[in-house]
């Protein structure tokens, strides 16, 4: 009877203790979350950089909150030599007042703080975990196209110094999500919308070689971050010489480079867009890159002016079947495009800059 007893709890312990196994890998599995899902989670923790220097140049980047009062992550690069700058939020707000509290030069963090309270943090995770070919999501705001998500793999865990003989120290996070200038300082998130590093730096010449910061080297910075540091001056108050007078773009003709990506397939590639006038008609030649079915076209393209050095572009192609339209504003096109090829149909975006 003993025996018995023994034997039913046996067989009862075990059934439990191994159904409550089978629920938490299922719990586990089922945290990985959708890419709309990520996005939703993590957006309004990515922030958008404004910077401006001594001889009045702008340049941009991203940054990820990992404190509710107003602590933020983001590459030393974005911020080094600014002397003036600001920090947008995903739902408008814009803070003027920026202080730059700790830098570690040599992995390219910054931490910088805005006057904000209850800011919505990015969770992050221990990337020293992180596996090679395990999905990866950026957010940030590439050529100023702020909360833009982009997906790929974990390619690789390596020395910085494989990318360049001057980055010696520490180690990168290798991924292949399409970057470009402006995603500087932003979000790299693992499956569960988790932050595992802040995108870095890209290898010219390769496609889709980049890299980014591992979350392990950010967060002792941040954790320690002192409670003042250096306060950058408001870019509203700048003397006006100093404030980047805009191009001049009344003209069209130049040589344009810039990015693509498509929004149904893991695929992207570069644009050169050349564009020259012959009396009042207008020729455009593309090359692409990235693609096995699209090399170069020239397109039949309508310029429409629709205001101030702004215009809008029509265009198809001529050998190939793709149409699109396009905004020009400043030195730069953004559009998009749809591509047919037999039954085959791609639908994506591009940048484009003089």
């Amino acid at each position: 009877m003993k025996n018995l007893l023994f034997l039913t709890c046996l067989i009862f312990t075990t059934f439990f203790t191994n159904s409550k196994i089978t629920l938490a890998q299922v719990a586990q599995t089922s945290a990985k979350l959708e890419a709309s899902a990520i996005y939703e989670k993590t957006v309004s923790s990515v922030v958008s950089i404004t910077c401006v220097d001594s001889k009045g140049n702008v340049s941009g980047g991203s940054g990820v909150i990992l404190r509710s009062d107003g602590i933020i992550a983001t590459n030393h690069h974005v911020i080094f030599d600014a002397v003036a700058a600001k920090v947008s939020l995903a739902n408008g707000d814009i803070y003027d007042d920026v202080a730059i509290l700790d830098t570690d030069e040599r992995k390219d963090i910054a931490i910088i703080k805005i006057k904000a309270v209850s800011l919505p943090v990015l969770e992050s995770a221990n990337s020293d975990l992180v596996k090679i070919g395990s999905a990866v999501y950026t957010i940030g705001s590439p050529k100023g196209l702020t909360g833009s998500l982009s997906s790929g793999l974990i390619s690789g865990l390596r020395s910085a110094n494989e990318l360049s003989p001057d980055l010696v120290g520490f180690r990168v996070i290798q991924f292949t999500a399409p970057t470009s200038p402006g995603s500087s300082g932003g979000a790299l998130l693992d499956e569960n919308g988790k932050l595992i590093g802040l995108v870095f730096a890209s290898k010219i010449g390769g496609q889709n070689l980049n890299t980014a910061i591992p979350v392990n080297y950010v967060i002792p910075l941040s954790s320690n971050a002192k409670a003042d540091g250096q306060s950058l001056k408001k870019i509203s108050t700048l003397p006006t010489q100093e404030v980047p007078k805009p191009k001049n773009t009344n003209e069209l003709e130049g040589t344009y480079t810039g990015v693509w990506s498509s929004e149904r397939y893991a695929v992207s590639g570069t644009i050169v867009l050349t564009i020259s006038k012959t009396g009042e008609k207008y020729q455009v030649k593309a090359v692409f890159t990235g693609s096995e079915y699209f090399n170069e076209d020239e397109l039949m393209t309508t310029f429409t002016k629709i205001g101030d050095d702004i215009w809008k572009m029509d265009y198809k192609g001529k050998k190939t079947k793709i149409t699109g339209t396009g905004l020009f504003k400043a030195g730069k096109f953004v559009g998009d495009y749809k591509f047919r090829k037999f039954i085959w149909v791609d639908l994506g975006k591009w940048v484009l800059e003089k």
